[in-house]
């Protein structure tokens, strides 16, 4: 791993000349790929005034910049995930070299710093080597270079006073320990680290370097910089080698320990395996069917009451090496409650139906049960297509199939074409007017690709109470299974865990005796639904 070092000799300026003649111009045409929050923004600064800009004059490089002001690498955890590390999606994969600049708004914002292994996306350290990940997956052959956030005299900690290098945050944390953090990672992976902390703005300069916020370059600032990173990126070997291809297979997880059970479902947790690149997910058996989860603990639904399972976790990297099997562990579920278990299914339509296609409205499925759609908004809305219940209107709706399904803990499943729109499940429904459902988001932020909502019959309102990410196939079809048991409402889509959710006292009160479920369609809908089916948990 390389650090900063000076470029002796260097007093060139950033408007090209040189005293002692021109400089390399080592990056001539490479495009360099710039991530991180506002300091890489340039916010304050006109687009000939930012550091990027100043040093593409030096050395030749061309910029691309993906800079998001005041947000942190590291989700908090509640709320829309719009931090950096959540857009990466958006990073163009043509770049020879991406740079990623981070710590400040951590600190700031009380993100845990985590441990130079995680790969989590709740931590600064983990969402680092997520974004390295995502890099070398998504761009094989690509350089990497770290950067360690610039010293500071401004901002807001909560208290009215400025943050400075040295200031601990609630987790009695400096940005000094963010940076740290940054040169830690930079060693693990052999990537450059920028050490921009140390580029030759300290507190004393920083009235001279920096706006007013004592936070963020001025000009003057910014030529400083772009000098500083001249001498830098000339230490950066850009010859592109083709990786070698990753045959090692991460260690192998811990033994899984029971964290809870019921009658019908397990939740487990396990120690963290490592990779050379990176642990992507972890795979667990023993079940009804794998259950893939990206963390270190999972909920296995679908169990028989009084039934042992004998667990096992792997662990799997980006290019699909799967660990040994973790050592097992053997559960034994709990007895069922009195007067519920069971198995018994009702189907409400699957498959095929009598009639030809057009109005769904008393339409027979081959399970014999005729569709009412009386409880949907616009009911001549619903049709068959193709033998698939679907949505034909542009405003959207839902139809309750039934206000009388299983009871209890009762699961619901449902085979959805999600073709065009926001497709999704009614659940714990009273009737037409007070229900809760999940639906896709395609268009959502990432990791809250399925929703879960609900909609109180006084206030008519839709709230949104939960959300989870799940890869959407919309070339084909997705089965969604919500597990309804207590307070308690888990989503699995194609057996992975989505969301886990616990219903307040007041809406335990109001949607934990309602029975019902159904179909909701989003109003650009061009879904359809395989099946709908309901059993006793």
């Amino acid at each position: 791993m390389s650090r900063f070092k000076p470029w002796p000799g260097t007093n060139a300026s950033p408007g090209g000349g040189s005293g002692n003649g021109s400089l390399p111009r080592s990056y001539e045409g490479i495009e360099v790929v710039w991530w991180g929050n506002s300091i890489i923004e340039g916010q304050g600064l006109t687009d000939l005034q930012k550091f990027q800009t100043q040093l593409a004059k030096l050395n030749g490089m061309v910029n691309r910049i993906y800079g998001y002001p005041g947000k942190p690498w590291g989700y908090k955890g509640t709320g829309p995930d719009d931090t950096i590390y959540s857009n990466r999606a958006l990073l163009p994969k043509t770049a020879k070299l991406y740079a990623m600049y981070g710590g400040g708004n951590d600190n700031r914002l009380n993100i845990p710093r985590g441990n130079v292994d995680d790969m989590v996306n709740t931590t600064f350290a983990g969402a680092i080597n997520l974004g390295i990940v995502y890099i070398k997956t998504n761009m094989p052959g690509a350089k990497i270079v770290l950067i360690t956030s610039l010293q500071r005299n401004g901002g807001d900690d909560g208290t009215g006073k400025p943050i400075t290098g040295t200031t601990l945050n609630d987790l009695k944390l400096s940005l000094i320990d963010y940076n740290n953090m940054i040169l830690a990672i930079g060693q693990k992976h052999d990537i450059p680290v920028w050490d921009l902390y140390n580029c030759g703005i300290n507190n004393a300069s920083i009235p001279k370097y920096m706006q007013s916020d004592g936070v963020h370059l001025n000009a003057q600032g910014a030529a400083k910089v772009a000098l500083c990173g001249y001498g830098f990126f000339e230490t950066i070997d850009l010859s592109i080698v083709s990786p070698p291809a990753d045959t090692t297979a991460p260690t192998v997880p811990g033994k899984p320990t029971l964290t809870s059970k019921t009658h019908n479902s397990v939740t487990i947790a396990w120690t963290a395996s490592s990779d050379a690149v990176g642990v992507t997910g972890y795979i667990v058996t023993g079940g009804p069917s794998p259950v893939n989860v990206t963390g270190t603990s999972a909920t296995i639904p679908g169990l028989t009451p009084e039934t042992n399972y004998t667990l096992s976790v792997k662990a799997k990297d980006a290019a699909g090496n799967v660990s040994a099997a973790s050592e097992a562990l053997t559960v034994t579920t709990d007895a069922a409650p009195t007067g519920g278990g069971g198995t018994t299914v009702t189907t409400y339509y699957e498959n095929t139906f009598t009639g030809a296609d057009g109005s769904a409205n008393g339409q027979v499925a081959e399970s014999g049960q005729a569709t009412n759609t009386a409880t949907a908004v616009t009911p001549d809305n619903w049709v068959i297509s193709g033998n698939r219940m679907k949505y034909s209107g542009t405003t959207g709706d839902r139809i309750i199939m039934s206000t009388s399904a299983t009871g209890g803990d009762y699961t619901t499943e449902a085979q959805i074409y999600p073709a065009g729109g926001k497709a999704g499940v009614v659940f714990r429904a009273k009737d037409g007017t007070e229900y809760m459902w999940v639906r896709f988001d395609q268009a959502g932020n990432a990791g809250e690709e399925i929703k879960m909502f609900k909609k109180h019959e006084s206030t008519g309102a839709n709230t949104q109470i939960a959300a989870g990410p799940v890869k959407i196939n919309t070339t084909g079809s997705n089965i969604v299974k919500i597990v309804c048991a207590a307070n308690n409402v888990k989503v699995f889509v194609d057996d992975n865990q989505a969301i886990n959710y616990t219903l307040t006292a007041a809406e335990q009160a109001k949607y934990g005796d309602n029975t019902g479920v159904g179909l909701y369609a989003g109003g650009e809908n061009a879904s359809t639904w395989e099946y709908l089916k309901s059993y006793s948990n």
